[in-house]
């Protein structure tokens, strides 16, 4: 009896470390798919002026009220507001679909282009 039960236990032993591994594996895909939207397949950075593909300085980056744009030609320059930020971006790059966030290197501008 005592052998029985130990190679019953031997055949299902995998099979429940499998559907554990696929359970957490199902569950750690659905956590990243809430952070990224694969329709979002480009960003740019932009503070001031035109969005570019890479991050900018900013001075004073955790809020878009009090920083100054370093890294775009000019010295010294206020952030734009969020809506400049969104309509540029739109705009720029004839978006669709956009996700606008301020960080502190500046507007960071998701979307999906035409």
């Amino acid at each position: 009896m005592k052998r029985q039960q130990q190679n019953h236990r031997r055949k299902v032993a995998p099979v429940a470390v499998l559907a554990l591994c696929s359970g957490l594996s199902f569950i750690a895909h659905e956590a990243q798919s809430k952070d990224w939207d694969p329709k979002l397949n480009d960003q740019a950075w932009g503070c001031s002026t035109l969005f570019s593909r890479y991050p900018i300085k900013v001075l004073n980056g955790g809020d878009s009220e009090t920083a100054v744009c370093l890294g775009e030609g000019k010295k010294g320059r206020k952030a734009m507001s969020r809506s400049e930020a969104y309509e540029l971006c739109r705009e720029q790059f004839d978006a669709t679909t956009l996700l606008i966030r301020w960080t502190s290197k500046g507007w960071n501008c998701r979307y999906y282009g035409r």
